[in-house]
């Protein structure tokens, strides 16, 4: 018995047969040397390399199959297979030669084709590629390799008993950059979508114990939120109209074109993904907030400007860093605003304003059931954000169990709701902005190493207002808008002044000012006490108006030469005594001290515990 390779020739007017079978037939050990889509191009293809079989359809315009076969065998003796999702012609096979040919009706089975070309060939020995017995298991999983699934690449789920074409359905799909998952079952289908998320389920629907439609039945129970597409070779309206009400988007009937299967996911895939973002516009729009540009011409805060240029373009994580009301959220806006995903949503979530809990299901999502209140299944903001930016302020705040599963979701881009074993995919572009030193915080073990690692791939550092001092006239202007006016020496004392509350307490001092004013004009006596006892001091002190670092808002009663016997201070030591008057002044009243000095109450919390007060 003789052992080669059959040199085949393929031609078929639609692209997804075509390469069905030109990956198809190298797999099974036979070699594709020419493809065509027509029958002329079939004959001239034939006439030079002259292949061993020849598989070809039909119906094709400029010239049949039909056609081309009867030329090329009246010029060689060379066997050929036909296919047709027609009904075989009558005249067909009329003058061939008996065991010269074998026709195939479409959808074309693996062991169909196989058998077909044993019959062809009885002498020769297949060297190569599986056997025609050869079963997938009942459950397989195949991943799409070489470059990687690409943005419209979809996770698939196929039930069928029908090991044959179920694996033609594993082989197409899986070499169109489909993930798939394939199951023989219905017990393992159930089971395969406890475990992940699927865009689509293509399922039979007369299988034996568990059927198609008792599948439905335990989705829509469970709330899989999984598009199903409903096969079955016994179709009625009356199935058809049972399947929709159970949550099938779609219903054909055996046999069915690859090429039309392909189609109808396409569809209802782009259909759940419309939904998804019209999901996401929700979300963005409740968190949107009124457009602030960030402001400034200062050197310090134009190379935040071009950090923001350099690092936008790029889908890694960033971290932005900066004390409290210096504007990293705006800066995160920045960098989603000039990058390739400005079209699609930008999430935002403050760790420090929800405790563990509440944090837990905002970010990861939760199960109907998870716990007391969760009346239905809700995403969470990873979800939310697919394919768009997620913003974590405050990412310092976050406990240490949240720490683990964030650093997953990172690394692979799974995830798991509260309440569920299924795994989800999801892909986002993180941004996360803290108030902490975060490398001290990683070597307290207050913050996991590898998270951080993971988060600081891009850092960015956003200068405090002290050091960006030429830029507080802009800001002022940006504040007052163009209605209002400022006496003479608003604008020099609002310089000198170190502000610890950064903008956000400039912001809020001009707010004051302009409710407090008694007509369009800004002056001193509006802006709040502390700052005007500022002003007293830098009046009775002409070295102090000479540094904006000296500027710090102590109580008449505090001497600060005496204090610091005529040495000189550092920044951390002011700030200590500025945190230490105010905290006294307001009688240890956290919430009004926070107030006064700008930041909010978590951070007057760690500066209280920072200098042990």
């Amino acid at each position: 018995m003789m052992s080669r390779s059959l040199r085949i020739a393929v031609a078929d007017d639609e692209s997804d047969m075509r390469d069905y079978l030109e990956k198809l037939l190298p797999r099974l050990g036979f070699q594709v040397v020419a493809v065509a889509e027509n029958g002329r191009d079939l004959i001239e293809l034939c006439q030079s390399i002259k292949p061993d079989l020849v598989i070809s359809d039909l119906r094709m315009p400029e010239m049949d199959g039909d056609d081309a076969i009867r030329i090329l065998t009246q010029q060689a003796a060379i066997p050929f297979i036909a296919m047709s999702a027609f009904s075989k012609p009558e005249s067909f096979g009329e003058g061939l030669a008996p065991g010269s040919w074998v026709y195939l009706h479409k959808p074309v089975k693996r062991e169909a084709l196989l058998q077909a070309i044993r019959t062809l060939f009885p002498d020769v020995e297949f060297s190569s590629g599986p056997s025609p017995q050869t079963k997938l298991p009942k459950a397989t999983e195949v991943e799409f390799e070489g470059n990687g699934p690409s943005n419209s690449s979809l996770t698939l789920l196929i039930v069928d008993d029908d090991d044959e074409f179920r694996d033609d359905l594993l082989s197409y799909f899986t070499n169109k950059g489909h993930r798939v998952v394939a199951c023989g079952d219905g017990e393992s289908a159930i089971k395969a979508s406890e475990e992940m998320e699927f865009d689509v389920a293509i399922i039979d629907l007369m299988m034996p114990k568990v059927s198609g439609m008792d599948l439905l039945h335990a989705w829509k129970q469970s709330q899989r939120d999984c598009d199903v597409i409903v096969l079955t070779g016994q179709g009625t309206i009356e199935l058809a109209v049972e399947a929709m009400k159970w949550g099938a988007s779609d219903f054909l009937t055996k046999p069915v074109r690859l090429g039309d299967l392909e189609s109808a996911v396409k569809r209802i895939a782009a259909s759940a993904e419309l939904k998804k973002e019209n999901q996401q516009l929700r979300v963005a729009l409740k968190q949107q907030r009124p457009h602030s540009p960030i402001i400034g011409q200062s050197q310090a805060i134009q190379e935040v400007f071009r950090l923001i240029e350099r690092l936008a373009p790029s889908d890694r994580p960033v971290l932005i860093q900066g004390e409290s009301g210096t504007g990293k959220e705006l800066v995160a806006r920045a960098i989603h605003e000039a990058s390739l995903l400005k079209n699609r949503p930008l999430v935002v979530i403050n760790c420090a304003a929800l405790p563990e809990t509440l944090l837990e299901s905002e970010l990861f999502g939760h199960e109907k059931g998870a716990f007391t209140g969760a009346f239905q299944a809700k995403p969470g903001l990873f979800e939310i954000a697919d394919g768009g930016t997620l913003f974590i302020d405050e990412i310092g705040e976050l406990a240490g169990s949240l720490q683990a599963k964030l650093l997953r979701v990172l690394e692979d881009g799974m995830l798991r709701r509260i309440g569920s074993v299924k795994e989800r995919r999801t892909h986002v572009r993180l941004i996360a902005a803290t108030n902490r030193d975060m490398v001290e915080e990683v070597r307290k073990g207050h913050f996991r190493e590898d998270l951080y690692y993971r988060i600081s791939v891009l850092t960015l550092q956003v200068p405090p207002l002290r050091e960006r001092i030429e830029d507080i006239p802009l800001l002022v202007r940006h504040f007052t808008g163009p209605e209002w006016t400022l006496a003479d020496d608003v604008l020099p004392f609002l310089s000198r002044y170190t502000w610890p509350g950064n903008v956000r307490q400039l912001a809020n001092a001009i707010e004051r000012a302009k409710i407090l004013a008694d007509d369009e004009t800004i002056r001193l006596e509006n802006f709040p006490p502390e700052l005007l006892r500022v002003s007293r001091r830098l009046d009775n002190d002409p070295h102090g108006a000479t540094s904006s670092h000296n500027a710090i808002p102590l109580s008449p009663a505090m001497d600060l030469a005496s204090i610091t016997h005529g040495n000189a201070l550092d920044l951390e030591e002011l700030t200590r005594l500025h945190v230490l008057d105010a905290y006294e002044r307001c009688q240890h009243n956290k919430s009004r001290t926070a107030r006064i000095l700008g930041i909010n109450r978590r951070s007057l919390y760690r500066l209280l515990e920072k200098y042990g007060l």
